[in-house]
């Protein structure tokens, strides 16, 4: 009698276990939903004359975001005299625990319920001088990408869109495999989650470019950073077109005229072969505010782009 007293007490413990740690997982899902619910009302319940024909915050034809501090947000929205659809943030990622807590210090959570969506900039590891591209092909850091991920979706911010750079490692034979390791260990815990491999800043030309780049399934968008070359758009155009991928633009830094208008009537040139552009602002950002009131842009025939693309092995 003892005995089955006792494996029924231990049966009765393990059952009270699982069910302890199913209702934990039912609740942590249904608080995710939750958070993630309240920011579409949020941007559902906005008046149509804040929403443009696509339902962008910003009413443009194309997703734009800027690099502002969070309690600068609202002045900056006012001064564009348009919402921003994305809101920038870059991640250092000193150490595996950056990878694992991406909310360290509520870098995140911060944004809480504001109805724009999270654009956030990675290395593809972090600075630590232990991290290395062949342990990230083997799968050593996927539990801490499996972890991020989770984070996110804990915080209600599973739309986010995660841009990863790798200007150190490029030169590394297997850092697309690496690239392609972490995105499919995130994306096992968020599908949905959106990634845009960042063009090495040390790369231009189409050749080298193919190089470096990973399996075109890992890859949602083709991101370039344009501060002063606009040759190197031009290169970016053309390389994501050739991969049937739409183009992430990081621009801006410079109160210019010139410049500015450019980068504005290439955004209305190509809207439709566009992710999304985030602009990081000068000193002064008189004439970009001025430009961002219009209602309309300036019309202009579409960049020039080759057709042709390289003779390359397609990923």
């Amino acid at each position: 009698m003892k005995k089955t007293h006792i494996l029924f007490i231990g049966s009765l413990f393990f059952i009270t276990v699982v069910l302890s740690i199913l209702v934990f997982t039912l609740h942590t899902k249904e608080t995710q939903l939750i958070k993630q619910k309240n920011r579409q009302e949020t941007t559902q319940n906005l008046p149509p004359e804040v929403l443009g024909e696509q339902g962008s915050l910003s009413r443009l034809p194309w997703n734009s975001g800027a690099k502002v501090a969070v309690w600068d947000i609202e002045t900056f929205e006012k001064e564009r005299g348009r919402k921003l659809d994305y809101y920038v943030l870059t991640l250092p990622l000193y150490s595996w625990d950056d990878v694992r807590n991406p909310d360290a210090d509520n870098k995140i959570s911060q944004f809480g319920q504001l109805p724009g969506k999270l654009h956030i900039t990675m290395p593809i590891l972090p600075t630590d001088s232990t991290s290395t591209i062949e342990l990230c092909t083997q799968g050593n850091y996927d539990g801490a990408y499996h972890a991020f991920a989770k984070k996110l979706l804990q915080l209600g911010r599973g739309d986010a869109t995660i841009a990863i750079t790798s200007d150190s490692e490029v030169t590394q034979t297997n850092t697309p495999l690496c690239f392609q390791r972490i995105v499919a260990a995130m994306k096992t815990e968020n599908p949905n989650m959106q990634v845009t491999w960042m063009i090495p800043t040390n790369l231009s030309d189409v050749a080298t470019l193919a190089a470096a780049y990973p399996e075109n399934n890992a890859v949602d968008a083709i991101g370039v950073t344009v501060f002063d070359n606009q040759a190197s758009l031009k290169n970016a155009m053309h390389f994501a077109q050739c991969k049937n991928k739409p183009l992430a633009i990081l621009w801006g830094k410079q109160e210019n005229l010139t410049f500015i208008q450019a980068m504005s009537t290439f955004f209305t040139t190509n809207a439709n072969h566009i992710a999304y552009e985030l602009y990081e602002p000068a000193s002064t950002n008189t004439i970009y505010f001025t430009l961002w009131k219009k209602d309309s842009f300036q019309q202009a025939k579409p960049l020039s782009v080759p057709v042709a693309c390289p003779d390359e092995e397609q990923h």
